[in-house]
This record gives C-alpha cells, sequence and structure tokens, in this order.
C-alpha cells in the first residue's frame, strides 16, 4: 500500500495509530499451491477462536495471539467484527454526520450498508483500503457492509480495534461473506 500519497488527509497517520500500519504498508511472498492447501485443510473452532491445519506434515494452529505477533495488530480494544453500533453503544446520528459529511441523511441505517458515494471523500477512500485491504470484502465495492461501517467509525474516532480478533474471523467465514478468499471445501469443529 503506498501510504506516501495519501499524505493530504492524514489516512497514513489514522491507520498507523491504531497499529495497522505495517500490516498494510508490508509487501509479503506467498504460495498459491500452500496457502490453497490451508484453506482446503483447515478447521476451526468458533469457541476457542483457533483454526487448525495441517499441511504437508506441518500442523498450525492460527489464533488472534499469533496474528498479533506476526502481522503487529492489535488484539485487544473493540471487538467489532459482527457487531452493531447499538452493541457498542455508539452513538448513530454522531456516526452518521462523521462518515457522511454535507450528505448527512438521519434516516441512514448505519448497521446495515452505505453506498460509497455517500461518504465524504477521506471516508471513501478509507473505506476502499478497509475493505480490499483489511476485511477483504467480496462483490463490489460501491456497497459499504456494517463490519467496514463500524470500522470506519473507530478509526475517524481513533477507538482501537481488536483486528487480530477480526482477522481469525474473517478466515472462518464469519457473519459476513466475507472470508479471505476462502471458495475450498472447508470444515468447523464442534469445540
Amino acid at each position: 500500500m503506498y501510504f506516501d500519497s495519501l499524505g493530504a488527509y492524514g489516512i497514513a497517520d489514522m491507520f498507523a495509530s491504531l497499529g495497522m500500519f505495517v500490516f498494510l504498508k508490508e509487501k509479503v511472498s506467498w504460495y498459491r499451491d500452500l496457502v490453497g492447501k490451508f484453506y482446503a485443510n483447515m478447521q476451526w473452532s468458533r469457541k476457542k477462536l483457533e483454526i487448525y491445519c495441517l499441511v504437508d506434515g506441518t500442523n498450525f494452529v492460527l489464533t488472534p495471539s499469533f496474528i498479533e505477533k506476526v502481522f503487529h495488530l492489535p488484539n485487544s480494544g473493540v471487538e467489532f467484527f459482527g457487531r452493531s453500533f447499538d452493541t457498542h453503544g455508539w452513538n448513530v446520528d454522531e456516526a452518521r454526520k462523521l462518515l457522511l459529511g454535507k450528505r448527512y441523511d438521519p434516516s441512514v441505517d448505519m448497521n446495515t450498508k452505505l453506498n460509497a458515494s455517500t461518504l465524504t471523500p477521506e471516508c471513501r477512500i478509507m473505506a476502499k483500503i478497509i475493505m480490499h485491504k483489511v476485511l477483504l470484502q467480496g462483490g463490489h465495492f460501491d456497497e459499504i457492509k456494517s463490519d467496514a461501517i463500524l470500522l470506519l467509525y473507530a478509526l475517524k474516532k481513533n477507538i482501537t480495534e481488536n483486528l487480530a480478533h477480526a482477522f481469525v474471523r474473517n478466515l472462518m467465514g464469519g457473519k459476513s461473506n466475507i472470508g479471505y478468499g476462502i471458495d475450498q471445501n472447508i470444515q468447523e469443529n464442534e469445540d
């Protein structure tokens, strides 16, 4: 991610202040076959919030603590994944004003989804980064789903989100249809 070009809005600073800078900026090599084997063999436990996988004789256990260490993502703070503004006691009207700016409309339901064209330019850029790099949202990107709206609001308010937790939930497929490219046969453990 090229944050230098986003300096005018202070977007890089917002992401950096919440511990996402390394995760978003770092470029890594990956192995398609190995990743495919991981997804094809992974199982998980929602209760323990752990993902298990055996790939080429090596056992992997992914937890929020592991994700925190590897990707330098915060493993504390607000757990926004699959939640709503009401869950957190956040002021929905304040969120509308903050994210929509001059296009403020009190009837907009912030707990479902927004159209990207209704956001302020700064929020539009941030939403695109969130959907492409943090939540890996599928489908078209004109529609901003509830998890991205919550994360966008938290970023604007400088509220630390538990991104390591969200990362693991995304891998599991979570409440939303935003898994990390999961389209293979995966299983969930009962424990």
